[in-house]
């Protein structure tokens, strides 16, 4: 008979998520003996064996010869939170007969329950085992034990044993310290440059003055409410401001104080740009409502000529002040206008300058007015205007440029190509390398005496660069005490080797977690690739490769994870004005299939083929009229495709009226469309599809489908979650469902829709809810490893859920 250990029934519910993580048990590896374990049932049969190891020389090695006598090896004890589910792992290579794994619950010497799992096959090699229980009330500890049962003989080896929550908190996956909004100090032997540094939207984003000369932090203050900011400009009165997203909210500094304080909330859900005017004042302009507005402390806030300011556009990207003229540039987008508004003069207000043949382009992305000429760049070429009240004469187009400019100097403005500083001499009209290279991305330039100093970041940490034109003297630093913020995960996927990746929104970089391997401390990232890799948007695991899509420009990466860290770049459809490659799909053949969202403020997406054997791709653009292609399977020969009404970003409506459900036959490029069933042919976005026992199993926005291939009839439509049907411009607009299943649970699949986690019964497709989270927070993509466990994230950080 079995000792009297109660097997404790595991309910699924909303839970609380534990702070701690995976918890490696002492000696886990048995590298090290038996030391950490002691004997818990019979009084032999345990010992340290190097006849098998799954991972180093060793494993624990329990032989059980009596059929009327147990062998029980037992771990240290682990803290446990009552009322929570817990999970035990280990690799277990059974010799023969059968053996199991308990996990056991105390309160002191007193044992109030447990739960076990049996093994006894596959002999003659490794496999994985797991025992599932939830802690009993009054429980504060847990231990493992490994155990043959006095009525059962049998010869096991047991390796790598660990204990985690069966919802886990595994914390921030990627870090970063590069600043965004930059700008300085009206005095200008200070030299101190002001700064935000991104949030998530669990971390408030910074505001962070940089001391030029000493390149240390001198200020780190929290902006309440705010995961990041654009803009910043230094007032006249010397005021620093900052304009954030996603809250729209505008902050003030005043230089020599220790604070920043809130000051208004602008028009839209995000402060693009800013600019110092007259008196103390700042003009600034937003997004998605396009708004144009100006501040001054004591006047407060006011909206100039409308919101938005100009018709049919969603930014105001870009802004620079004419101080002589009193006339502000605001560069907007979609498509791309470059507004001339006089402040002084109500009648001849606003009007767009920008030449026509750069009209169809996505947005001008900076402005400066310095040195008696308008700078203004629209997708990477710098355009230098003369002005003549509202005429603008083009003196000067530079192609290839970063995005920041510095003011001007000694009649010459500075600006970025790549990594290398070049020079604009306005008298001239002419473009000149320094010879000088930065090695950083810039977030922006100020001038401290004669020195041009950049602002920026390298690899996911702050730095400085300096340049003294008039000597050539260059300097490099990093930037002492920048803080080192989480970073939002964008896109999970197991990869290759098993391991979680995770792709950072906005700032780059990835996240690599061990499955099992004690990750969770929580607030640092325990390996992390940096630079390389931008946006992370879309990731593969394909024929032993990782296949990594990224924004801005639609580039593909291939990584292979026996070797070391190096994503080769494969394609880059910025060309094709693809943006956002959010579905991926692969042929067992190697060929990769992406779907994309196109450039801002386009509706033309693309589905792309790419093939490794040959190196070359194909772009089939505008394959749905006017649709993105966000959702991919391939099954059988053919691609399954999903559509979405909603354009880029920058658009201001849908073109279609309709999702599209669609099959695309690679060898041909001919498209067949899938007529929709009622209960979803309105829907706009199709959102994930995936491939299930044969079948096509998707969702459109909260709808579930499932779809026969073979007879071409849809098989099961219901509308599981009627809250999700995100609007024209909310985050979710191009994907939102996540679907996979775990060899573990045949019968269920797994599932993400907004803010849940679920499953969903293969024979009569009941819905259950694992998790839930809190209205307003994403609880979206999805991965597995090889223990068959689901992830997930929560913005900044990483959830696994032990199935």
């Amino acid at each position: 008979m079995r000792p009297a250990l109660t097997a404790l029934l595991l309910v699924l519910v909303t839970l609380a998520v534990p702070a701690s993580a995976d918890t490696l048990m002492t000696n886990h590896g048995f590298e090290n003996g038996l030391t950490g374990w002691t004997q818990s049932h019979g009084t032999g049969g345990t010992a340290a064996s190097t006849d098998q190891a799954w991972r180093g020389t060793a494993s624990a090695l329990l032989t059980d010869t009596s059929a009327t006598e147990p062998v029980g090896l037992e771990s240290g004890q682990v803290p446990v939170t009552a009322g929570t589910a817990y999970v035990a792992f280990a690799k277990v290579f059974p010799v023969s007969g059968r053996a199991d794994l308990y996990l056991r619950f105390w309160s002191g010497a007193a044992l109030l329950g447990s739960g076990f799992t049996p093994v006894s096959a596959p002999a003659g090699r490794w496999s994985d085992i797991q025992v599932k229980a939830t802690a009993p009330a009054g429980a504060t500890r847990a231990s493992v034990v490994l155990y043959s049962a006095n009525a059962v003989t049998g010869v096991t080896h047991w390796d790598e044993v660990a204990f985690t929550p069966e919802i886990a908190n595994l914390g921030v996956q990627v870090e970063n310290s590069t600043p965004n909004a930059v700008t300085f100090g009206t005095d200008a032997h200070r030299g101190v440059a002001y700064t935000v540094f991104t949030g998530t939207q669990d971390d408030d984003a910074r505001f962070v003055a940089i001391d030029t000369a000493t390149e240390k932090v001198v200020l780190s203050q929290p902006l309440e409410g705010a995961t990041g900011g654009w803009a910043a400009a230094t007032a006249t009165d010397g005021s620093v401001y900052v304009g954030t997203y996603t809250n729209a909210g505008i902050y003030r500094h005043v230089q020599g104080t220790n604070t920043v304080t809130w000051r208004h909330k602008a028009s839209g859900n995000q402060v693009w740009a800013m600019t110092p005017g007259r008196d103390g004042k700042i003009y600034g302009g937003t997004y998605p409502a396009a708004g144009f507005f100006k501040y001054r402390e004591g006047s407060g806030y006011q909206d100039l000529g409308g919101v938005p300011v100009w018709p049919g556009k969603k930014y105001v990207r870009s802004i620079a002040y004419d101080d002589v003229a009193d006339v502000t540039y605001l560069g907007t987008g979609s498509n791309a206008a470059l507004i001339r508004f006089d402040n002084g003069d109500a009648q001849a207000r606003k009007v767009d300058i920008l030449p026509a043949r750069f009209r169809d382009m996505s947005m001008v992305t900076s402005l400066k007015w310095t040195g008696g000429r308008l700078l203004a760049r629209v997708e990477g070429t710098l355009l230098v205007f003369r002005m003549s009240g509202a005429t603008a004469t083009l003196e000067a187009e530079i192609p290839g440029t970063a995005p920041h400019l510095s003011d001007a100097r000694d009649g010459k403005v500075y600006f970025v190509k790549g990594t290398a500083l070049h020079a604009y001499d306005i008298a001239a009209k002419t473009e000149q390398p320094t010879g000088v290279d930065l090695a950083m991305e810039v977030s922006g330039f100020g001038w401290v005496d004669d020195t041009l100093v950049a602002v920026g970041g390298a690899e996911n940490r702050a730095r400085l660069f300096k340049y003294t034109p008039a000597t050539g003297a260059t300097r490099a630093a990093p930037v002492a005490g920048a803080p080192i913020m989480p970073a939002a995960i964008n896109t999970i996927a197991g990869g290759p080797d098993g391991r979680i990746y995770s792709g950072a929104y906005l700032t780059g970089g990835m996240g690599v977690y061990e499955p099992i391997g004690g990750d969770g401390d929580d607030g640092r990232a325990d390996l992390m690739h940096r630079g390389t890799i931008s946006q992370t948007d879309g990731m593969l695991n394909h024929n032993g490769k990782l296949y990594i899509a990224t924004y801005p420009g639609a580039k593909l990466y291939e990584q292979d994870p026996a070797r070391p860290w190096a994503p080769r770049e494969l394609l880059n459809l910025a060309g094709d004005e693809q943006s956002r490659p959010y579905a991926l799909a692969g042929a067992p053949d190697g060929r990769v299939f992406i779907g994309t969202v196109p450039d801002y403020g386009r509706y033309d997406g693309a589905l792309t083929v790419y093939d490794p054997a040959t190196g070359g791709h194909r772009v089939h653009r505008d394959l749905i009229p006017d649709q993105s292609i966000v959702a991919l399977a391939y099954h059988n020969g053919r691609v399954y495709g999903g559509s979405s009404i909603r354009g880029a970003l920058g658009t201001t409506s849908a073109r279609a009226t309709a999702t599209r459900f669609f099959v695309f036959d690679p060898a041909t490029g001919a498209v067949a469309h899938q007529a929709l069933p009622a209960a979803i042919a309105g829907k706009s976005t199709i959102t994930d599809l995936t491939v299930v026992d044969g079948k096509i199993w998707g969702f459109a926005e909260g709808a579930l489908f499932v779809f026969d291939p073979d007879t071409s009839r849809f098989l099961h439509v219901s509308e599981k979650f009627a809250d999700v049907n995100p609007a024209y411009e909310s985050s979710a607009q191009w994907r939102d469902a996540d679907l996979r299943t775990v060899a573990k649970d045949p019968a269920h699949v797994y599932g993400t829709v907004g803010d849940r986690l679920f499953k969903i019964a293969k024979s009569n497709y009941a819905l259950t809810t694992i998790v839930q989270k809190p209205a307003n927070r994403a609880l979206d993509g999805l991965a597995t490893d090889d223990l068959g466990n689901i992830y997930y994230k929560i913005d900044g950080r990483l959830f696994r859920y032990a199935v």
